[in-house]
């Protein structure tokens, strides 16, 4: 068998749709992951903010709306 022929049938067999989406399926999971981890980096980041932004209410105001200050000052969602 030739090098041309095996290279044509790579291509021309009964699994030749098969395999020329693969790529193109690999592709689009690589899209999907990358866009899944820039989604959870940009969540991370609003709730790095949002703590910060928590961290400046008096204690009594952040039991007012459901979180407590642990010992070290780091501020938690109050357990029931």
């Amino acid at each position: 068998m030739s090098v041309t022929h095996a290279s044509f049938d790579i291509f021309h067999g009964s699994a030749a749709g098969e395999r020329g989406h693969r790529p193109i399926d690999v592709i689009a999971a690589l899209i999907g992951a990358a866009r899944d981890l820039a989604t959870r980096q940009v969540l991370v980041i609003r709730h790095r903010t949002d703590m910060r932004r928590l961290d400046r209410f008096s204690d009594h105001s952040l039991e007012d709306i459901g979180f407590e200050r642990d010992w070290d000052g780091t501020v938690l969602l109050r357990q029931p």
